[in-house]
Protein backbone atom coordinates (compact mmCIF):
# COMPACT_ATOMS: atom_id res chain seq x y z
CA UNK A 1 0.00 0.00 0.00
CA UNK A 2 2.84 2.33 0.88
CA UNK A 3 4.50 1.68 -2.51
CA UNK A 4 1.26 2.47 -4.35
CA UNK A 5 0.98 5.82 -2.56
CA UNK A 6 4.63 6.61 -3.31
CA UNK A 7 4.22 5.71 -7.00
CA UNK A 8 1.01 7.70 -7.28
CA UNK A 9 2.66 10.72 -5.63
CA UNK A 10 5.66 10.41 -7.95
CA UNK A 11 3.44 10.21 -11.05
CA UNK A 12 1.42 13.23 -9.92
CA UNK A 13 4.62 15.21 -9.28
CA UNK A 14 6.04 14.22 -12.66
CA UNK A 15 2.80 15.16 -14.43
CA UNK A 16 2.75 18.52 -12.70
CA UNK A 17 6.35 19.20 -13.74
CA UNK A 18 5.68 18.28 -17.37
CA UNK A 19 2.47 20.28 -17.72
CA UNK A 20 3.86 23.36 -15.99
CA UNK A 21 6.49 23.62 -18.77
CA UNK A 22 3.93 23.96 -21.54
CA UNK A 23 4.27 26.32 -24.54
CA UNK A 24 1.89 28.74 -22.88
CA UNK A 25 4.69 29.84 -20.53
CA UNK A 26 6.71 31.03 -23.53
CA UNK A 27 4.07 33.52 -24.68
CA UNK A 28 5.19 36.04 -22.08
CA UNK A 29 8.73 35.82 -23.47
CA UNK A 30 7.37 36.26 -27.00
CA UNK A 31 5.45 39.36 -25.95
CA UNK A 32 8.61 40.78 -24.33
CA UNK A 33 10.51 40.18 -27.55
CA UNK A 34 7.83 42.08 -29.47
CA UNK A 35 7.67 44.98 -27.02
CA UNK A 36 8.68 48.36 -28.38
CA UNK A 37 12.11 49.72 -27.49
CA UNK A 38 13.62 53.18 -27.87
CA UNK A 39 17.25 53.46 -28.94
CA UNK A 40 17.24 57.25 -29.19
CA UNK A 41 15.52 60.40 -30.37
CA UNK A 42 16.54 63.56 -32.18
CA UNK A 43 16.66 66.40 -31.50
CA UNK A 44 16.99 66.05 -27.74
CA UNK A 45 15.67 69.56 -27.13
CA UNK A 46 13.23 71.90 -28.80
CA UNK A 47 10.21 74.16 -28.41
CA UNK A 48 6.55 73.23 -28.69
CA UNK A 49 5.82 72.22 -32.29
CA UNK A 50 9.32 70.82 -32.93
CA UNK A 51 9.33 67.61 -34.98
CA UNK A 52 11.07 64.81 -33.04
CA UNK A 53 12.14 61.51 -34.59
CA UNK A 54 12.20 58.56 -32.20
CA UNK A 55 14.29 55.57 -33.29
CA UNK A 56 13.73 52.06 -31.96
CA UNK A 57 12.25 48.66 -32.66
CA UNK A 58 8.84 46.99 -32.74
CA UNK A 59 6.88 50.16 -33.49
CA UNK A 60 3.72 49.91 -35.55
CA UNK A 61 3.74 51.15 -39.15
CA UNK A 62 0.14 52.23 -38.45
CA UNK A 63 0.09 55.50 -36.49
CA UNK A 64 -3.40 54.68 -35.18
CA UNK A 65 -1.77 51.97 -33.01
CA UNK A 66 0.77 54.40 -31.53
CA UNK A 67 0.46 56.82 -28.60
CA UNK A 68 3.34 59.15 -27.67
CA UNK A 69 3.51 61.38 -24.61
CA UNK A 70 6.09 63.87 -23.43
CA UNK A 71 5.75 63.15 -19.74
CA UNK A 72 1.97 63.10 -19.37
CA UNK A 73 1.17 65.39 -22.33
CA UNK A 74 -0.18 63.64 -25.44
CA UNK A 75 1.75 64.35 -28.64
CA UNK A 76 0.54 64.37 -32.23
CA UNK A 77 1.97 61.39 -34.13
CA UNK A 78 2.91 62.51 -37.65
CA UNK A 79 4.42 59.35 -39.16
CA UNK A 80 5.37 55.84 -38.03
CA UNK A 81 7.35 52.88 -39.35
CA UNK A 82 8.45 49.69 -37.62
CA UNK A 83 11.64 51.46 -36.51
CA UNK A 84 10.82 55.17 -36.23
CA UNK A 85 8.12 57.55 -35.04
CA UNK A 86 7.85 61.24 -35.90
CA UNK A 87 5.93 63.42 -33.45
CA UNK A 88 5.40 67.08 -32.72
CA UNK A 89 6.32 68.36 -29.26
CA UNK A 90 2.88 69.13 -27.81
CA UNK A 91 1.71 72.42 -26.40
CA UNK A 92 2.15 72.40 -22.62
CA UNK A 93 4.97 69.84 -22.69
CA UNK A 94 7.64 70.13 -20.05
CA UNK A 95 11.14 68.68 -19.92
CA UNK A 96 10.53 64.94 -19.42
CA UNK A 97 11.04 61.44 -20.72
CA UNK A 98 9.15 60.27 -23.82
CA UNK A 99 6.54 57.55 -23.31
CA UNK A 100 5.34 55.35 -26.17
CA UNK A 101 2.48 52.86 -26.22
CA UNK A 102 2.31 50.57 -29.26
CA UNK A 103 -0.63 48.19 -29.42
CA UNK A 104 -0.92 48.24 -25.63
CA UNK A 105 2.80 47.70 -24.93
CA UNK A 106 4.66 50.63 -23.43
CA UNK A 107 8.22 51.89 -23.20
CA UNK A 108 9.79 55.00 -21.69
CA UNK A 109 12.93 56.66 -23.02
CA UNK A 110 16.04 56.55 -20.88
CA UNK A 111 16.97 60.04 -22.03
CA UNK A 112 15.08 63.24 -21.27
CA UNK A 113 13.68 65.62 -23.89
CA UNK A 114 14.30 69.24 -22.89
CA UNK A 115 11.50 71.65 -23.81
CA UNK A 116 12.68 75.17 -24.65
CA UNK A 117 10.36 78.02 -23.75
Amino acid sequence: MKKIIQRTSFIMFLSLAVFSCSKEDNTSNDSLENSPSITGFSPSLGAEGTMVTIIGENFSPNSVNTVVKFGTVLATVDNTTASSIQVLVPEGAKTSKINIIVEGKSVTSTGTFSVLK
